[in-house]
């Protein structure tokens, strides 16, 4: 028996260790891999292929086909931590309402591949952004107008994407087209179940 706590300690310990040794998810990420924009053609300029090259061997490591670049631009990329694994994770700004809304592709750093694999559920998130009191946890944000927006929160779990609230706030008319009130609804997820809570207020 204690000689397999010390092979499970020990596996642990390699573990880790393997994981620390990779470079991209170190200080110096920034100089590890460079990523350049290639446009598919002059006509759509902001479709194309994101190219991850090692800096020191110069060497083409992975090549990103079919994405959406708002900006055309690889100085552009975003590279976060978003599943709080240490490791930065690399997002596409895809398009930009007049009114503000971001729409962003995103790829996970994966380190047993050392690829960088996109997340369909990360990419849904509208005005994604790291939760600034939980680095586990993710925030969305959408604007429908002026006084009409919704706001969300994502948390990891065990490497799940799970949501845990929900909150909108939009203006109620009758059928003259006069406003009512504010609408505010709050919902909570939480064990498979969720609450809402629902005020109408006079002010935004």
């Amino acid at each position: 028996m204690v000689f397999q706590k010390v092979l499970v300690a020990l596996m642990g310990l390699w573990s880790v260790s393997a994981w620390a040794a990779d470079p991209w998810c170190s200080a110096r990420e920034n100089r590890v891999y460079s990523f350049a924009w290639t446009a598919t053609d002059k006509a759509e300029p902001r479709l194309g292929t994101v190219h991850v090259k090692h800096v020191d061997s110069g060497k083409t490591v992975q090549v990103i086909p079919n994405v959406e670049n708002y900006h055309d631009d690889s100085d552009a990329f975003r590279f976060t931590d978003f599943n709080n694994d240490r490791c930065p994770d690399l997002l596409v700004t895809s398009s930009v309402a007049g009114i503000g809304n971001e729409s962003n592709t995103v790829f996970l750093y994966d380190r047993k591949r050392r690829k960088f694999v996109l997340s369909k559920t990360l990419s849904e998130i509208g005005g994604l952004n790291i939760d600034r009191r939980d680095k586990n946890c993710v925030t969305g944000f959408w604007k429908g107008g002026a006084a009409d927006f919704y706001t969300s929160k994502h948390c990891w779990r065990n490497g799940r994407l799970v949501i845990k609230r929900e909150y909108s706030v939009g203006p109620v008319v009758n059928a003259d087209g006069e406003q009512q009130c504010y609408q505010h609804i709050t919902t909570e997820y939480h064990g498979g179940k969720k609450k809402v809570k629902k005020r109408c207020t006079q002010e935004f």
